[in-house]
């Protein structure tokens, strides 16, 4: 599958360092070679360490963090924006997730049913 513009800036965004810390991105812990987890625990500024979620199907697995306090993921990506100042533009927070629903359905991490509406 070949990439459009959208999808390859929402995996852009994945993998981009954050700006409080250059040696951190999304993909650093949701490790796409991995199911999109790397098994570890992290303070993601929610009150503690909680081990890395798989992002697989993520988009059934509502709601999100280890409280529930997330309804979808635009909420969890405005919470690293607060929190780790993500400093994402206007159009990449309306890009973010899903990501491009080809590209994260490609990377699995959208469910077959996301697959077949559309």
């Amino acid at each position: 599958m070949t990439a459009n513009a959208t999808e390859r800036r929402g995996e852009a965004l994945f993998f981009r360092p954050l700006a409080h810390d250059p040696s951190l991105s999304c993909a650093g812990c949701h490790v796409p070679s991995s199911a999109f987890v790397d098994h570890r625990q992290h303070d993601v500024g929610s009150g503690g360490l909680f081990k890395t979620p798989t992002l697989r199907n993520a988009d059934v697995n509502a709601p999100y963090f280890h409280d529930g306090r997330f309804d979808d993921y635009r909420q969890v990506v405005a919470h690293f924006d607060r929190v780790f100042e993500l400093g994402l533009s206007p159009e990449e927070q309306r890009i973010w997730w899903p990501i491009s629903p080809s590209w994260a359905i490609a990377c699995g991490l959208m469910s077959a049913t996301a697959r077949s509406s559309g």
